[in-house]
């Protein structure tokens, strides 16, 4: 997040087509709020980053799937708009309301507090249920970003959504 205070200078009407340039003004923070920055995680590294990960361990990779991205976009957007932070929506929505059938078993994986599609990897790998969706037996994958100025009160941030199916 960039911080930013502006000093603004006052244009003061005299008459007759002519401005006089008086004191500046200070306009603080909070008064303005924050610059957004764009999506720093781009969904193509994250396909990359996860079948890295495989590679690692001799699996074959994860096909990118249209409609896996865009159930995860749909999922990614009901967090946004609902304001949670979790598998099940406060309506009572599992996460396989939003992944498209048929498929044999689906998975989710969640993140955000990320600024990179590689820690969020990371982050997932380092963590015990999430590893093992990465590392388990899909053939699909697909993924979502979205943004959100203040996410369940923490502020700016960016939220990752990753369904899997085979």
């Amino acid at each position: 997040m960039v911080l930013v205070s502006l000093v603004v200078p006052i244009l003061i009407w005299i008459g007759l087509d002519q401005w006089a340039i008086r004191q500046p003004i200070f306009i603080p923070d909070p008064v303005i709020k924050s610059i957004p920055r764009p999506a720093a995680i781009s969904t193509k590294d994250l396909w990359r980053y996860t079948n890295e990960e495989r590679q690692r361990v001799g699996l074959p990779n994860l096909v990118l799937s249209v409609e896996l991205s865009q159930s995860a976009e749909a999922k990614c957007q009901d967090m946004v708009t609902d304001n949670y932070w979790s598998h099940d929506s406060p309506s009572g929505k599992t996460p396989w309301y939003f992944v498209p059938r048929p498929y044999a078993y689906a998975g989710e994986n969640l993140a955000y507090g990320y600024t990179s599609a590689e820690s969020t990897v990371l982050g997932w790998m380092n963590s015990p249920t999430h590893k093992e969706n990465v590392l388990g037996d899909f053939t699909n994958e697909g993924f979502a970003v979205c943004e959100s100025f203040n996410f369940v009160d923490r502020g700016h941030q960016l939220i990752v959504v990753q369904h899997l199916t085979k």
